[in-house]
């Protein structure tokens, strides 16, 4: 009896399985990963359970409608085959990125929709990411294809709070699209200023964050002539995505131009460069930074602060302005050579950073080039 009912179990378990709904539209890629610049394109295989009209559009990594693949094509129940040349409505090869799919099938009255972007991704860390100073490569394997920030630094202890903390020396991947697997990504170890050796400092530490791109993301490479935030900041017509991140903290739900970390430019008011990039000031150093480049505009939207590492010691918390002017105290250090970091930090995950290195000697307030 209990090996009936057990068999009649499981014919119900299997014949439930049986019944379960297929998605009415199903896409699968030929290529996820092309070069429109070298004649290459992708094709996309859309497989519909019913027949009906069928409308498909590429839009680019904020939802903007790149280019229009069908509209109310009458298809039937089956595969469909649509083309991608890396293009958009204009005829123009479109910059490196990831670009999602919008697909809409109508049968009557019903309307089914495939929209993987139109949701708010995972975001995640990578513990196991090196780098390897001889060849300049840093290593890391991706389970998903994935948008990367990776940033190099420094992190020490307050020998008062004892808390952890540092400077952010260089962003060596700037919020952009990787496929999933082993990665490698080229750095010369140095920070932005590229006069100092971030790998060689006490304290040298990579981080590695990463957000989950939509399901059947497609991957262009190889324009050399045109970046996406230059096209992004031309582009016209809305946005498609309709889920939008209650908190943009760790970078959920940005445009491309507010998600970019800006370059940081900083000016010594009272200093001249002295050999090796190492500069020649009075006490205290007077230093004047701004945020340059397309990026800087929706950045500085932001409740932005300025952090200010002397020696990767954080020193100083500032309010930040357009212009911003930092006063660093200098003559209680010791001789020797030193660096100031400036780390100009949103709330949402961009950081514009940037250092310059410096001589101190005596304990007068001068500040001495190195010779």
């Amino acid at each position: 009896m209990l090996r009936t009912a057990l068999t009649v179990a499981l014919l119900l378990f299997f014949s439930a399985a049986g019944r379960a709904e297929t998605s009415p539209i199903q896409v699968k890629l030929t290529d996820r990963f092309f070069s429109p610049s070298l004649g290459a394109q992708t094709h996309i295989t859309v497989t519909c359970v019913r027949s009906g009209t069928l409308t498909a559009h590429i839009l680019d990594r904020d939802g903007f409608p790149t280019r229009t693949l069908a509209t109310k094509r009458a298809v039937r129940a089956g595969k469909t085959l649509l083309s991608w040349d890396g293009k958009d409505e204009a005829g123009v090869i479109v910059p490196d990125e990831a670009y999602s799919l919008w697909i809409e099938l109508k049968h009557g009255k019903q309307t089914s929709i495939y929209f993987p972007a139109n949701a708010l991704q995972e975001h995640f860390d990578l513990k196991a990411a090196s780098f390897d100073r001889r060849t300049g490569v840093v290593s890391y394997i991706l389970q998903k294809p994935s948008r990367m920030h990776i940033q190099a630094g420094a992190i020490l202890e307050n020998p008062i709070t004892h808390e952890k903390e540092g400077p952010v020396l260089k962003t060596i991947v700037n919020r952009e699209p990787r496929l999933a697997g082993a990665v490698i990504e080229q750095w010369n170890g140095k920070d932005e200023s590229n006069s100092i050796n971030v790998s060689d400092r006490p304290g040298f530490v990579l981080s590695v964050a990463a957000t989950a791109l939509p399901e059947n993301a497609i991957f262009t490479a190889n324009n050399r002539v045109l970046s996406f935030l230059e096209y992004a900041s031309k582009r016209t017509g809305a946005s498609m995505l309709t889920v939008h991140a209650t908190s943009h903290a760790h970078h959920a739900g940005l445009s491309a131009l507010e998600d970019h970390s800006p370059e940081l430019v900083i000016e010594a008011e009272n200093a001249t460069p002295g050999k090796d990039a190492v500069w020649l000031a009075e006490n205290p150093l007077r230093l004047k930074a701004h945020v340059n480049g397309l990026a800087a505009p929706a950045f500085l939207q932001e409740a932005t602060k300025i952090y200010v590492f002397v020696d990767d010691r954080l020193t100083q918390t500032l309010p930040s302005t357009p212009d911003a002017r930092i006063t660093v105290p200098v003559q209680d250090l010791p001789d020797g050579e030193h660096t100031v970091a400036l780390n100009w930090i949103s709330p949402s995950g961009a950081v514009a950073v940037n250092a310059l290195r410096f001589m101190a000697k005596g304990h007068d307030g001068g500040m001495h080039a190195q010779r």
